[in-house]
């Protein structure tokens, strides 16, 4: 694919062009790990998009452009992303209600509370560190939103395949009535994939949108 681009555009393999694409691609690759997370124990998730722009919204009413305010407004926003998560994982361990349609429902519930909480004109700031994290290059050379990607990436695949959470994900996407009955936590492990799956698609709001200095800048 690379190679038909450089033919058809010179300066598709450039090195820049190459980090503008994993830039924008890093966005979706760490809302990917949560939800990759939730397809592997059996469910899936339908929340992710409403999250997304309620940590996009909501980061930057709180921060309005003031670096201080930034990791406050971040773990607020993780802690809410992983909230709703938890609510999905209850809903759907408990309940028994299907996935789909619970993180529909919570999907919903979001973006109710974003545009009630922003009267539908959504305002604000991001800081210079986020705006470094969205655009920045670490020495001048290597983008720092995908350098957080690859970390993020290697830690939840060794997270996956070398940890007892891990190989219980697989065992309740495998079969959940055979790793219920071999003693695994079935409902607590889904409800914590449910849980880290809003706290990751909370969490890239903040920065999905970072290419200007105003994520939503609403004018009368």
């Amino acid at each position: 694919m690379f190679a038909v681009g450089e033919v058809v555009s010179r300066g598709f393999l450039a090195y820049g062009h190459i980090c503008d694409v994993l830039r924008t691609a890093s966005f979706l690759g760490v809302v990917s790990i949560g939800q990759t997370i939730v397809i592997l124990s059996g469910g899936f998730d339908l929340s992710v998009g409403p999250l997304v722009t309620m940590g996009n919204v909501f980061t930057c009413m709180f921060i309005n452009g003031i670096n201080s305010n930034t990791p406050w407004a971040m773990a607020l926003i993780i802690l809410l992303g992983s909230a709703f998560g938890l609510v999905s994982g209850l809903g759907v361990t408990y309940l028994k209600i299907s996935s789909l349609v619970m993180t529909l429902a919570v999907g919903t519930l979001v973006t109710g509370i974003t545009l009630l909480f922003s009267h539908g004109a959504p305002t604000g700031l991001a800081s210079p560190i986020l705006r470094y994290i969205g655009v920045g290059s670490l020495l001048d050379v290597f983008p720092v939103i995908i350098l957080i990607w690859i970390m993020l990436s290697a830690f939840f695949v060794f997270l996956l395949r070398s940890t007892t959470f891990g190989r219980k994900i697989y065992y309740i996407g495998a079969n959940e009535k055979a790793a219920f009955l071999s003693g695994v936590r079935v409902n607590f492990v889904k409800i914590l994939a449910f849980t880290i799956s809003g706290a990751t698609a909370a969490s890239t709001g903040p920065n999905g949108r970072l290419y200007t200095r105003c994520l939503f800048w609403y004018r009368r």
